[in-house]
């Protein structure tokens, strides 16, 4: 993956279906081999804050890893090359919205800027359904950094829309291993007969049958550059 091959994407189709959808796959953007770098480096560079447990349910919810400072090069590159391309996108949803993004705080642990995280989930652990609002930009990147039905089986990503007065409408995104998602980080505009609202997003991570799976998440907020890693 480089800064080419991004630019050849078809941006225009990627807009429209994160305005229509809510997400919008980008399926092998990555070789597995630089899959399994990205992970290895990952593994090595950050630092894990918290070990997130539910005492009262039967299952985990996995660990969490927050990514504070330093990024692999090429997560540098997608991150910053994602913003550049969809920072129109986000001004305009913001916009129709009511949402200032200059207002809206970047999250931070421990003083330290967060610009994301890697989640590992064992067998018969999930993620609930969440969202990240307080961000500054409503468009998130998720990725798998390991193989399903090689490394574990289970542990779909979904996603759920909900408008007002009606139903939750449930989305399985696909992934395989080197496929990216553009997902919204919590809402996205709706155009209904009076005018624009938001509609509620969320995402999970369904239960882990067998084996470990280690995904990823990036924020997109302002001043994409970070620091890297080796």
């Amino acid at each position: 993956m480089n800064t080419e091959s991004l630019a050849g994407l078809n941006w225009a189709d990627i807009e429209s279906e994160l305005s229509r959808e809510g997400y919008a796959l980008l399926p092998g953007l990555f070789e597995p081999s630089e899959v399994q770098k990205i992970a290895q480096a990952l593994i090595r560079e950050t630092e894990t804050i918290a070990r997130q447990r539910d005492a009262d349910a039967p299952d985990s919810q996995g660990s969490s890893t927050l990514l504070t400072s330093a990024l692999p090069e090429t997560l540098n590159t997608l991150r910053e090359s994602c913003y550049q391309h969809l920072k129109s996108l986000a001004s305009t949803w913001n916009e129709l919205m009511g949402i200032d993004a200059v207002a809206a705080s970047t999250k931070q642990v421990d003083g330290k800027r967060v610009y994301g995280a890697v989640q590992t989930l064992g067998e018969h652990e999930y993620q609930v359904l969440t969202q990240n609002p307080n961000t500054q930009f409503p468009v998130q990147l998720v990725m798998l950094l390991s193989d399903p039905g090689t490394d574990f089986t289970g542990g779909q990503f979904v996603m759920t829309e909900q408008r007002p007065r009606m139903q939750s409408r449930p989305m399985v995104l696909p992934l395989a291993v080197g496929d990216v998602a553009l997902i919204a980080t919590a809402h996205r505009p709706f155009k209904g007969s009076k005018g624009y609202y938001r509609v509620n997003m969320k995402h999970a991570i369904s239960r882990v049958r067998s084996g470990k799976r280690m995904g990823l998440e990036l924020l997109l907020d302002h001043s994409p550059q970070v620091s890297t890693g080796e």
